[in-house]
């Protein structure tokens, strides 16, 4: 025996002695994409796959970072390297492999009795399966975001297989033009081959010695292996079809050993690779991403470990390849007790129910099932058919204690819809699952983000507070599935035994624009906060929509409607093109100096800044072409004009700019005019640039148009309580400073002037610049202007500290937009002393008078002169002072580290 032999069965024995069997041991595995292999590998359940896979032991004369970077597709969490004298731990990281520790020989064991509950089977799939979701499970050796990090690069691996393999067999067969029915043979038969390539990899009985260019043989066997007593195998079709086939299980058979691959890593592929375009809108299919099914069951997992063991029983509607009666299949099992009189077989099979309408996905439904469960055979009950035909669902909810889902979020067609339905096949589907789930029985589902407070669904939701405890609503405002773009959001929730719901509180979560990407690794949403479930219930219509800041709209909820202070609505519309009413001479845009047109503003440009107007256009303001005349077709009076389309799908959705004479606009702007004359266009300006303005425009608008009503309803300080005459200068002084800096008139022909990134605007070479040194000085001059401006808005709404902070904090890593300098935030997120702007500016571009006042009252308190009114002041300088000098630290400290990365890189340093 080797002395590397002789480590790896010390291995073996401590893996042993915490709590892995042998049957859980796998030895000589091979390494995807590599002639090499893994000498054990450790796995916490079956079947053995890339999410069971928990430790990996690999052996050399020396081991570095790549080598275990190489055996990542396996999955194990942790790799031990047998050294000839040593062990050295690694950590499987998200991004690389991570060095742990090194142990010699005679530590191995201690390690091992020390870590015994931490590196016990059970341990190691809780951690890396649900440790995202509960803190408890995590693991210091175990990167919760491996996993889907390595199951979303299979998953693209074999997305790109198969979809090189169909383009290659349809060339070899002469296709061009594909008919339906061809195009899911050619599915078919491909995804087939693939499944046996996996069966074969994964040794399962009857495919272990399978040639893949035997297509019929292929063919047979998978058919078999799906249903022992009913076999359906693909059909060939002629040896031409026959000879295009062998082609591709040659493909097949060259891909890397795919015995790791786990059925979740099959979603990518399902949505990807194996649905056309005309299955996908027809059917309304959006496969769910495996991050979220793992999050909805995880978020169930207490509740359904409530659930006693026998009462189980899953059933998911329009089930499509089967993610969550995989993921349940999953936690079953785990929590299956060890001495359970039934086999685990048996137990799965009766406990899980499908059902669904496309042939295909069925097909994939019973392969993805298979797999989770090698090496048994099918005998999973999967229903081909139309949920919405007889009672099917309603009868499979009412046999269901777990009901779980996404489905299609199409409407019905009129032909398809019946009396009583709602109009949406999601809303549709869950109002059953709300009326007819048993007491005590759970759900989580996946739905359009417009059920949440849609007036047609108001009846369900008024039944799903009543009668539920909602646990969780979560809604996503970025794209969520790979094809499409429907905004989402999750609900979870458990039937109640008994009334009432008073006392019930509902986790609201919401993942912001462009966070699904940190939080499909995480779970770490951009806002979390509770609602009591009884404040939604007495809502007029139930809405279960609460809108992003909450605890900020609630405090200014006593403050005055915008609609008080100002006139608020739409531009005009033109009649249009294919109305018959519109003569046909009828010339809508010209030049500003054509004759019968009036100079107005028609649209929006790219880079349109807020201290400028747009370019003037001829508007024709005939009745005669007029379908809406609104508020657009008035001159002479000054107004504020707002963007109606959000400028962008981040939190900066505001553009107001100032209209001194009042041109007409077209419906592209919201025309604010000032109710009375004491309230200038500088201050309304201010209030709709400012944060809380944008704040409120993202979180209560939509995504695709600012409506008039939002805006009416926005919360506005007392303007004629308060003393505007610092804001009104702010204004003024950011607005002059700002024309005098940017080049270019903004009157110059949309054609003359390309679009430009309004990051990219450059600045003119002024006297003020020159002053400040340099164009970067002179921008953050610029930027500081605008600060004092929000700073003044955020006084006048005198929120307390905690809140305004955040909604500062919703801007951070956002750039905004319309202004001539860069800013992507207001506090750097790891920054905490200060919570307010004014404060942050005292500190920054105030300091110096900042300090010069707490200098000069110091000086008074050491001569024992400052009045007793001036303490408070002094202290509150001192609090500047020192959140002053933990800014400069922090700079500092990260200016140190990017010096030290640098040097690392070029060899000059070492830890």
């Amino acid at each position: 025996m080797t002395e590397l032999t002789a480590q790896t069965d010390s291995l073996r024995d401590c893996l042993l002695r915490v709590g892995f069997v042998e049957d859980l041991l796998s030895f000589d595995v091979p390494i995807p994409g590599r002639s090499d292999r893994v000498p054990l590998l450790a796995f916490s359940n079956r079947p053995f796959d890339s999410r069971t896979a928990s430790v990996a032991v690999m052996t050399g004369e020396q081991l570095d970072e790549s080598e275990i970077a190489a055996i990542r597709p396996l999955g194990a969490s942790l790799v031990f390297g047998c050294l000839p004298d040593h062990y050295d731990l690694w950590k499987q990281g998200a991004l690389r492999p991570e060095f742990h520790l090194r142990l010699n020989p005679q530590e191995l064991p201690r390690f091992f009795e020390q870590q015994s509950s931490n590196l016990a089977p059970e341990s190691m799939y809780r951690a890396k399966v649900w440790g995202r979701l509960e803190q408890s499970f995590q693991l210091d050796f175990v990167d919760a975001g491996f996993l889907p990090l390595i199951e979303d690069e299979a998953g693209r691996k074999l997305t790109e297989l198969v979809e090189r393999v169909v383009s290659d067999t349809k060339h070899r067969l002469g296709w061009r033009n594909v008919s339906a029915s061809d195009g899911r043979w050619l599915l078919q038969s491909t995804f087939w081959l693939l499944a046996a390539k996996i069966l074969k990899d994964k040794t399962v009985p009857g495919f272990v010695r399978l040639d893949l260019t035997d297509v019929d043989d292929v063919y047979s066997r998978l058919a078999r292996h799906y249903d022992r007593d009913h076999p359906r195998p693909v059909q060939v079709r002629g040896a031409h079809r026959r000879d295009a086939l062998v082609s591709a299980a040659e493909q097949f058979k060259a891909f890397a050993h795919c015995g790791a691959v786990s059925t979740e890593a099959l979603a990518h592929l399902y949505e990807s690779a194996l649905i056309d375009r005309t299955v996908r809108h027809q059917l309304g299919t959006h496969s769910t991403p495996t991050w979220l099914v793992d999050y909805i069951v995880g978020r169930l997992r207490p509740w359904v470990r409530d659930i006693a063991v026998e009462e189980r029983r899953v059933f998911e509607p329009a089930c499509g390849h089967a993610g969550f009666l995989i993921a349940a299949m999953r936690l079953l099992s785990e929590l299956l007790p060890p001495d359970f009189h039934q086999s685990r077989r048996a137990y799965l099979r009766e406990r899980l129910y499908g059902i669904e309408v496309d042939s295909l996905a069925i097909d994939i439904a019973r392969l993805s099932l298979t797999l989770a469960d090698v090496p048994n055979p099918n005998g999973w009950a999967l229903n081909e058919a139309d949920m919405f035909k007889g009672r099917l669902l309603e009868d499979g909810v009412r046999d269901a204690t777990i009901a779980l889902g996404n489905p299609p979020f199409e409407s019905f067609s009129s032909n398809d819809r019946r009396v009583g339905w709602l109009p949406n096949r999601a809303a549709e589907t869950f109002r059953r699952v709300v009326e007819y789930l048993p007491r005590g029985a759970v759900f989580g589902f996946v739905l359009p983000r417009t059920f949440l407070r849609a007036k047609q669904a108001t009846e369900v939701r008024r039944t799903l507070l009543r009668d539920y405890e909602i646990a969780e609503v979560s809604v996503f405002a970025d794209k969520v599935f790979r094809y499409g773009e429907p905004e989402s959001s999750v609900l979870i929730g458990r039937r109640l035994t008994r009334r009432p719901t008073n006392g019930l509180t509902i986790h609201y979560r919401r993942i912001r624009e462009g966070q699904i990407k940190e939080f499909s690794r995480t779970y770490e949403a951009g806002s979390d906060f509770s609602v009591p479930q009884q404040r939604l219930a007495n809502t007029e219509n139930a809405s279960l929509l609460v809108p992003d800041l909450d605890d900020v709209w609630q405090a200014l909820a006593v403050l005055p409607k915008f609609r008080e202070f100002a006139d608020i609505g739409k531009g005009f519309d033109h009649k249009g093109d294919d109305d018959p009413s519109l003569p046909a001479d009828f010339i809508k845009f010209g030049k500003p100096t054509d004759e019968g047109l009036d100079p107005g503003f028609a649209g929006w440009r790219e880079d349109q800044m807020t201290h400028r107007l747009p370019e003037l256009v001829g508007l024709n303001l005939s009745p005669d072409g007029m379908r809406s005349e609104r508020r657009g077709t008035t001159s002479g009076i000054p107004q504020v004009l707002l963007n109606y389309a959000p400028v962008g799908r981040d939190t900066w959705r505001l553009k107001a700019l100032i209209d001194e004479g009042g041109h007409p606009v077209t419906s592209r702007f919201i025309v604010v005019r000032p109710r009375s004359e004491t309230i200038s266009l500088q201050v309304l300006w201010a209030i709709c640039n400012s944060p809380v303005g944008n704040a409120y425009a993202y979180c209560i608008s939509s995504k695709r148009e600012i409506l008039t009503g939002d805006i009416e309803r926005m919360p506005i300080p007392h303007l004629g309580k308060n003393n505007l005459r610092a804001l009104q200068r702010a204004v003024e002084e950011y607005l002059s400073s700002a024309e005098a800096a940017t080049r270019g008139p903004s009157t110059q022909s949309k054609a003359k002037h390309p679009k430009v990134d309004p990051r990219q605007m450059t600045l003119e070479q002024t006297e003020s610049a020159g002053q400040n040194g340099t164009l970067e000085g002179e921008k953050q001059h610029l930027k500081f202007l605008h600060w004092r401006v929000d700073a003044e808005v955020l006084r006048l709404y005198d929120l307390a500290e905690e809140l305004e902070r955040e909604i500062l904090d919703l801007f951070r890593g956002v750039i905004r937009r319309g202004v001539p300098f860069e800013q992507t935030e207001y506090f750097r997120k790891d920054f905490t002393d200060l919570n307010r702007l004014s404060d942050l500016l005292a500190i920054t571009a105030d300091w110096p008078k900042t300090n010069r006042r707490r200098a000069k009252l110091m000086d008074l308190d050491e001569n024992g002169e400052m009045p007793a009114s001036r303490t408070a002041e002094l202290q509150n300088l001192q609090r500047l002072a020192d959140a002053s000098v933990s800014l400069m630290k922090e700079e500092s400290t990260d200016e140190m580290d990017r010096v030290i990365e640098k040097l690392k890189r070029r060899g000059l340093w070492t830890e």
